[in-house]
């Protein structure tokens, strides 16, 4: 193998060892237990003549923000290990068919999840989980962008908050799901001669 080879090479394996290293950080972190129990979710109280009651069972605000901080490297490209980037690391990589075809499906599963839209309307209009995400993660929690900081705003003071924050916690818990199932693969020691 040529040393430019051999250097391409080793940036494909510390590309890989990163996403393994922050895919296990989040693994490890208390977001995915407070998200992934039995209740999670919330409940609706409905009475007469009273405010609608909302009860969240999830993650906590410090969890969530530990989490939001290592979540943003599977989503975000700059860093290089963003799902979709994986899946073409995949196919440059020495492993099965089968492998390469079952990164490329996990990253394409979650590209059209988010694609998806939200099960309730927001101000009366559909959003997909993109949205969602993008408003959460880049409008208040890992980074404050001006176009997406109002919305976060809104939402998170109103009485949806519960409810979107609920949302918000589901997204990312089928995303990790993803990201820990790209943790399982095999890739193999490609020659170095």
């Amino acid at each position: 193998m040529s040393t430019k080879a051999q250097l391409k090479y080793a940036r494909e394996i510390t590309r890989l060892r990163l996403f393994n290293e922050k895919a296990e950080l989040l693994r490890r972190g208390r977001f995915v237990s407070q998200v992934l129990r039995p209740d999670f979710g919330f409940t609706m109280k409905f009475r007469e003549n009273e405010p609608t009651d909302v009860e969240r069972r999830g993650a906590d605000e410090e969890a969530t923000l530990a989490a939001a901080i290592t979540f943003r490297f599977f989503i975000y490209e700059r860093d290089g290990i963003e799902l979709g980037q994986i899946a073409e690391l995949y196919e440059t990589l020495p492993v099965s068919d089968e492998e390469k075809r079952r990164a490329r499906v996990a990253a394409d599963s979650v590209k059209a999840f988010l694609d998806s839209p939200l099960e309730i309307g927001v101000n009366g209009k559909t959003m997909s989980k993109r949205r969602l995400l993008y408003v959460f993660m880049y409008g208040g929690l890992a980074h404050a962008n001006a176009d997406k900081r109002d919305e976060y705003e809104k939402w998170t003071k109103s009485e949806l908050a519960p409810i979107m924050q609920c949302l918000f916690e589901e997204t990312v818990a089928v995303i990790l799901r993803v990201v820990v199932s790209f943790q399982g693969m095999e890739y193999q020691n490609h020659p170095t001669s």
